[in-house]
């Protein structure tokens, strides 16, 4: 393996040390290093490790959804919420076919608590995906209660409301505006 010999200036990297570089990932059955997501990224929810790359190809998956961000949005209790930033192929997907469909495809710790339409993703000025919570910051979020929801279906007991709360939201807002 190659490792960089070190900084200008400074005390040359150890070849014996591990150099970290913030990766995570694992070996497959085929020795292949597998790359999941950069260690920055991670979301820890109340202990859950959530990669957010992983969230983001469920969601990209959906009919309806043409982008995806899910940024960890901190919190006092959980450590952080998972929450996503949506972009339509048009018009926003019905949330009650959204939490359906992430329902079937996530593990509920993965699931996002709180979701916002965009027009756009927010990036950093060199193009990269932003995951600043920060970009959150002025948006119309639809708190989604998991608790609530039935994989049969929906009731009054949380789904109704939480669509009452999408409706008033259902215009894409541009982020940080």
């Amino acid at each position: 393996p190659m490792v960089m010999e070190g900084y200008w200036g400074r005390e040359p990297i150890d070849k014996k040390a591990w150099f970290r570089t913030g990766d995570i990932g694992y070996f497959d059955d085929f020795g292949h290093l597998v790359v999941q997501a950069r260690r920055s990224d991670l979301i820890i929810t109340g202990g859950d490790n959530v990669y957010p790359a992983e969230v983001e190809n469920v969601l990209e998956g959906i009919e309806g959804v043409r982008e995806a961000r899910v940024i960890g949005l901190p919190d006092e209790e959980w450590g952080a919420v998972v929450t996503a930033l949506l972009v339509p192929e048009k018009d926003p997907v019905d949330l009650e076919a959204l939490m359906a469909a992430m329902h079937e495809r996530l593990s509920s710790y993965k699931l996002p608590r709180r979701l916002a339409w965009v027009r756009e993703l927010p990036v950093l000025t060199n193009g990269k995906p932003s995951r600043d919570p920060k970009a959150l910051e002025g948006l119309d979020m639809t708190t989604l209660h998991w608790s609530a929801w039935k994989k049969e279906g929906a009731g009054e007991d949380g789904m109704a409301a939480a669509n009452r709360t999408a409706a008033a939201a259902s215009a894409p807002t541009p982020a940080g505006d």
